[in-house]
Formats: structure tokens, sequence, C-alpha cells
């Protein structure tokens, strides 16, 4: 048994009312204005394991592939580190595509979560 098996990838909104610069609005989040990050969790346990904080046009990710886009830049910045361990990664059709399961596959990594066409 794999240690950390379940992992999920999913955005969060942190309640923050100052000024900041890199604020977000997000009308369908419980609070509207904050700052968004993007989290890797166990799913088991509910520890986040990695975060990306959104700066906008600066935000950290590391493009490997065009093909998989932005999102797919996030989450393979985020799993990284767990490729090719047998690993179960569940995410929302925010981030999937059929390029970036196919990646993941390749790498050992199964993936769980909406495909749309789009």
């Amino acid at each position: 048994m794999i240690s950390f098996e379940n992992l999920a990838i999913d955005e969060s909104l942190v309640l923050w009312k100052g000024r900041l610069s890199l604020k977000k609005l997000i009308k369908t989040k419980r609070h509207s204005f904050g700052i968004k990050i993007f989290e890797l969790c166990n799913v088991e346990t509910d520890f986040i394991l990695d975060i990306i904080i959104y700066t906008g046009s600066t935000t950290e990710y590391k493009k490997i592939d065009p093909s998989l886009g932005i999102f797919g830049a996030v989450v393979n910045t985020l799993i990284k580190p767990y490729l090719n361990r047998g690993h179960k990664l569940f995410i929302d059709n925010w981030y999937l595509s059929p390029s970036l399961a196919n990646y993941l596959h390749k790498k050992n990594t199964n993936v769980t979560g909406i495909v749309r066409k789009n």
C-alpha cells in the first residue's frame, strides 16, 4: 500500500478584506473576495501537501507541454513529486483535459474527473 495514495487538487479562496493587488473576486464562493490558492491535498488525512498562490500572470508554475495549458501546468507543478509512484489524483473539470489525462497515465498516475469537450 502506498502512503498518501489518493490525492486531490482544487482551488480555495482565503478571505481577505484588506488592500492587496492579487485579491480576487469570485461571486460563487462563500467569501467573494480573497486570495486564490491551488492546493494539493491528501484525501485520507485532509492534509495540504503543497500550494500555489495565484498571482495572475506572474503565478509560478512549470510549463512542460503547451498542449496541457495553464491548468495542466498548475496540476503538473503540484503533482510532480508524486509522479511515477502509482498515486490516484482527483480533480474537477476546471483542470482536466484529455491531454492531461494521457500525460498523467504515462507517468503512472491515475486521474479521476469530468472531461469537457472544450
